[in-house]
């Protein structure tokens, strides 16, 4: 199976970092050309996907295009599986067995198996039987949980999500539909490994600093709070928690009803 891992062809820092992560685990890859922030027009046509009405900036918008690039690049070679991690991941223990043996571990319905951990309190679904596989556990998502930076899906979901994309009138960010629309949309069984196996490396309190221009693009668009602003969103963010706390409760009673567990994800 495939493990593509999306890059600029010019970052050799990052390449350097994915070569130690993966190599010392003696787990097989290939680096995915990331598409440039110059190219999204190109690319974007190519692949049929509209790009003009949406508030993603162009780096954030060429993240999305490599992303779907992979998936259309499955379909085309008729790949079965392929696996897509970003290149800040970190590996974690015994990920060699794991990712060299993903084939047998998965659950055979599997649209996706999300590798990484974003959130660090995840709903699944407390119908589906979870099961151990090594010293982990498969668990399948009933809500949304976003990051794209390690996961694998099938040939059949790959045509699923460029059919997907293509249809959206306003672009948002890649990570929501894959595991936020199509998750709920269509209904799409996606599994999570935990602990989880990769985690990015903004993500992880051991990562070496890396130049993210993604989060530059997002603080040009929402900024960064000032001091003042930090304090007053601080004291907005606990009034709400405290109005919440009844609601969530009464959220929890109502996901426990409809067979929803909520768990703790890490990473090891």
């Amino acid at each position: 199976m495939k493990k593509l891992i999306i890059s600029l062809d010019d970052a050799h820092d990052r390449r350097q970092h994915i070569k130690e992560q993966f190599e010392s685990n003696n787990i097989s890859y290939d680096f995915f050309d990331a598409v440039r922030a110059t190219e999204i027009d190109t690319v974007a046509e190519r692949l049929s996907i509209p790009i003009a009405n949406t508030r993603l900036g162009k780096n954030e918008i060429a993240c999305f295009l490599s992303h779907a690039s992979i998936w259309q690049l499955a379909v085309d070679n008729n790949y079965p599986y392929v696996c897509i991690f970003e290149d800040d991941v970190y590996l974690g223990e015994n990920s060699e067995y794991y990712l060299n043996n993903i084939l047998e571990l998965k659950p055979a319905d599997t649209h996706i198996l999300k590798l990484e951990v974003y959130n660090k309190v995840i709903k699944v679904d407390g119908n589906f039987k979870s099961f151990k596989v090594g010293d982990r556990e498969i668990v399948k998502l009933a809500t949304k949980h976003t990051g794209c930076a390690g996961y694998m899906i099938t040939l059949e979901t790959a045509r699923i999500l460029l059919d997907i994309v293509r249809g959206y009138e306003k672009l948002i960010p890649v990570d929501h539909i894959v595991f936020g629309d199509f998750l709920h949309d269509y209904e799409a069984n996606i599994y999570q490994i935990m602990p989880a196996i990769c985690i990015q490396s903004q993500h992880y309190k051991h990562a070496k600093p890396m130049i993210s221009y993604l989060e530059s693009e997002r603080i040009d668009r929402y900024g960064v709070p000032t001091n003042n602003k930090r304090f007053v969103s601080k004291m907005v963010r606990e009034g709400k928690r405290i109005i919440k706390q009844p609601k969530n409760a009464i959220e929890k009673i109502n996901l426990r009803l409809k067979g929803i567990r909520e768990l703790k994800l890490t990473f090891r």
